[in-house]
């Protein structure tokens, strides 16, 4: 099984979950190909795949590194399909896992109350749907945002100052 991966070649010493992934998968077996580390994926991840061989039978790989945006991902998948690879997720189920508003209705009853935002402006809408109270401050800390707690997520917009706290 091929193993795609973001961890530095070679592994140093110690690292992250993404070099203990993949010391592990060597260790069971798997056959690295290193992608460009990059966390934001500016490097060619297509390159690599460019230079694998084709497959005579099909072989099933995994990728292991950083949530790539969609299209990315699409574009590995259809670069390692004409290699003969085949990542077990096709896009469809790896969207399906690894964004919230399509793994939310999986999720629903093992987890609190949560709601997708995709527009600044429906930031108020969509907390009422999740809660009214918490609304309500967010509208009353409207002129003075240093009311409001930070949030209690991870953010990964773009651009990143839409993550500053205080909000603008």
């Amino acid at each position: 099984m091929l193993l795609l991966t973001q961890a530095p070649d070679p592994l140093p010493d110690d690292g992250d979950d993404i070099v203990a992934s993949t010391r592990a998968a060597r260790l069971a077996g798997f056959t690295a190909l290193h992608l460009p580390p990059d966390a934001d994926h500016r490097g060619d991840l297509l390159a690599p795949i460019a230079e694998l061989a084709v497959r005579e039978r099909r072989e099933p790989a995994v990728w292991v590194g950083t949530i790539p945006e969609p299209a990315t991902y699409r574009a590995v998948y259809a670069a390692l399909r004409d290699r003969g690879v085949d990542l077990v997720n096709d896009p469809d189920q790896h969207l399906g896992v690894m964004e919230l508003d399509q793994a939310y209705p999986r999720l629903a009853d093992l987890t609190p109350g949560s709601v997708v935002v995709t527009e600044l402006d429906h930031v108020h809408r969509d907390l009422l749907r999740v809660s009214p109270r918490i609304a309500r401050r967010a509208r009353d800390a409207r002129t003075d945002r240093s009311r409001l707690p930070p949030p209690a997520m991870s953010c990964r917009a773009r651009p990143p100052s839409l993550c500053a706290w205080p909000p603008n």
